[in-house]
């Protein structure tokens, strides 16, 4: 997946999801409770049963509201 020039892949810690570079180092917290490949700059994100997007600065452009 492609987030500007940096491949974010999804990450966990404990039952969170977040997303880290290649090389493990998380650059959006984990904090959801599941997480989707980046798309076109953003990623869908669900927290309590609700759905959102981020941005690749980890940014809700859609709130985790639906």
């Amino acid at each position: 997946m492609e987030s500007g020039n940096i491949n974010l892949i999804p990450c966990k810690e404990g039952e969170k999801w977040g997303f880290a570079t290649p090389d493990g180092k998380v650059v959006i917290s984990c904090k959801y409770d599941s997480v989707w490949n980046f798309s076109e700059g953003l990623a869908k994100v669900e927290i309590k049963n609700k759905y959102g997007y981020i941005n690749e600065q980890g940014q809700e452009v859609i709130p985790c509201k639906y």
